[in-house]
């Protein structure tokens, strides 16, 4: 037996995702990566170092954020055959096209393999989601962005929006505008929300998946593992906090949903000073999303 010690350097990006590690071993397999059986070593945190027990004989070192993304969003080392201990380093990056992964040092990535051409795909879509929330948190700080305005309470008659094959009933004291990246966006003085679809056709295979799969790979994405997936009366969301350059507080509900073609992600956000008074409302609008398609 030899030690393997692995330091991951602390990096802001995806810090808050932990990194796992597998090895090679046909003979205890768990997991099977990039056609490799393996079975798991451990996890490390941002700037954590960690020491493990493992044979002599060569064997391929995988790196992984999670399950789903293994197969596109991987790493590895080969580990040479010896008795001498290892001690292996290197940090997460964002790559673009991929995602979040950790990338070990001193070694060139590999060519890419059909899987992970096709994977290259949703690593695209994973990564325009993540710019947008990211987008949304540092943009949506000011009083006004684009037109998008926060004081008060809502109010007005109900009125429906389509877009795409995507219905939603909000109210006439929204409009419709534009906001880079979305599908469509629409606004008003209390509230704003923002849609984002993401075509099956991106990606084969992309319609097997589950909404609670997709909703994974956004959090994943996000550097938001350890936020939850909530439902509520048939809908999938996720909740959560910014506060903006202004000091100001805002508060964001992304709701998740899968139609005939496509999944769509679509974000309510208002101040959170506004947020207990306009959930209700947020919760009205979101389960008013309806697909024609």
């Amino acid at each position: 037996m030899r030690n393997l010690t692995i330091e991951r350097r602390k990096k802001f990006s995806g810090s808050a995702v932990p990194v796992k590690f597998y090895i090679e071993d046909a003979e205890n397999e768990e997991l099977r990566i990039d056609d490799t059986p393996c079975r798991k070593l451990g996890e490390l945190k941002n700037g954590e170092t960690k020491t493990f027990s493992i044979g002599t004989d060569s064997a391929k070192l995988f790196a992984i954020h999670d399950k789903l993304s293994k197969e596109y969003c991987n790493d590895f080392y080969q580990l040479p055959t010896s008795s001498e201990d290892i001690r292996l380093s290197g940090e997460a990056r964002v790559n673009p096209g991929i995602g979040n992964t950790f990338i070990f040092d001193g070694v060139t990535p590999a060519e890419l393999t059909p899987k992970k051409k096709r994977g290259r795909v949703i690593g695209w879509v994973i990564l325009v989601i993540s710019i947008l929330v990211g987008t949304l948190v540092g943009r949506l700080a000011g009083d006004k962005i684009g037109g998008l305005l926060f004081p008060g309470a809502e109010d007005g008659e109900p009125k429906t929006f389509a877009c795409e094959g995507m219905q939603i009933t909000l109210t006439d004291a929204f409009s419709e505008s534009e906001f880079e990246g979305y599908t469509v966006c629409y606004d008003s003085k209390d509230a704003a929300v923002f849609v984002l679809k993401e075509p099956f056709s991106l990606l084969d295979g992309l319609e097997n998946y589950t909404l609670e799969q997709y909703g994974q790979l956004v959090l994943n994405a996000n550097g938001m593992s350890d936020f939850e997936l909530q439902t509520y009366e048939g809908l999938t969301y996720f909740e959560y906090e910014a506060t903006g350059s202004d000091n100001n507080e805002y508060y964001y509900i992304s709701t998740l949903h899968k139609a005939g073609d496509a999944f769509w992600l679509i974000q309510f956000s208002v101040r959170a000073d506004d947020a207990e008074e306009l959930i209700p409302s947020v919760l009205q609008w979101a389960k008013s999303v309806s697909f024609t398609l």
